[in-house]
């Protein structure tokens, strides 16, 4: 059984209010479908204005949808807002403190109306770096990047069965957002449901089993890791004897090549094996210099609406 499901979800928001506008001059979130199961880590990648913040609110209940259906542990979403309270964890983009809390305060106001084990919530501030005595100071004392592990324990420390974390390691540098993989790895191992939301291609290919690409309110695509590296852009540069004619890239669909010198470049998506057998086959090979591009490379290519080669 999935721990959520969510069916022809959308949420409209006209850009006047009070004026009728056509329905492309909507924003908002459109038509959305997928599923989430136990252990899983299901990522929303998108542009900011992608509607990933919309749709995390749609579904937590915190708007309501125009249509569509929200089922969180198999009960329909809106007869059960109690139950996703107690059993769901999030931590917004965007949050506020009372100036006057410190940091054990706010994770125990956070914790009202929930069972939450002392010994695990410890094991939660420790594996983000957050110490007694920081937690006795005042939260608005705290960096942006220590507020934002805050918020990150105060979601997580009734162990929910389903968690959605907004751009959870927006501010983080790279240590500080390993070790949120790492409590994030825990956490799905355990058996508990993640849906996060990244505008960084590389933090979805690190820590997420499925990836919906979001544009314009919709899901134009649905992927996993793996599959978006056989999807890979790989940078081509060879020195050939003679070169390669205007076929061979009609042929191969790699791009149209640009001269640099004696070299020529180019790209190609994909299973790039028939393209190496070709540069055999179209003459003397005297140099090769072949790379595969950043994944962020293949995913602008959905957002261009470019053709992929799997």
């Amino acid at each position: 059984m999935s721990v959520l499901q969510v069916t022809g979800l959308t949420k409209a928001y006209r850009r006047s209010i009070g004026q009728l506008v056509a329905k492309e001059a909507r924003s908002g979130v459109f038509n959305i479908n997928f599923s989430i199961a136990k252990g899983e880590v299901y990522g929303l990648l998108g542009l900011e204005g992608a509607g990933k913040t919309t749709l995390i609110r749609a579904i937590l209940g915190f708007v309501r949808p125009n249509k569509g259906k929200v089922t969180f542990l198999g009960k329909k979403h809106y007869r059960i807002l109690n139950t996703l309270l107690k059993h769901a964890g999030y931590m917004p983009q965007t949050y506020s403190f009372y100036e006057d809390f410190s940091g054990w305060q706010f994770l125990k106001f956070m914790a009202s109306g929930r069972k939450v084990d002392p010994v695990y919530r410890k094991e939660l501030t420790k594996a983000l770096g957050l110490d007694a005595d920081l937690l006795r100071s005042r939260v608005w004392e705290y960096s942006p990047v220590t507020q934002q592990k805050l918020v990150m324990v105060s979601a997580m420390q009734h162990k929910p069965a389903f968690l959605a974390l907004d751009e959870p390691t927006c501010q983080m540098n790279m240590p500080e957002r390993q070790a949120v993989y790492r409590l994030i790895d825990t956490y799905t191992a355990g058996g508990g449901a993640v849906l996060l939301t990244s505008e960084s291609t590389a933090e979805v290919e690190t820590i997420c089993s499925r990836i919906a690409l979001l544009d314009g309110g919709r899901i134009i695509a649905e992927e996993t890791p793996e599959s978006l590296r056989r999807k890979a852009i790989y940078n081509f540069a060879i020195h050939m004897d003679p070169a390669p004619d205007s076929s061979f890239f009609a042929e191969t669909g790699a791009s149209g090549p640009q001269a640099a010198g004696s070299s020529l470049h180019f790209q190609a998506a994909g299973d790039i094996s028939r393209i190496l057998a070709r540069l055999q086959e179209a003459g003397r090979l005297k140099a090769l210099d072949l790379e595969r591009a950043p994944l962020q490379d293949t995913v602008s290519r959905f957002y261009k609406k470019e053709e992929l080669h799997a």
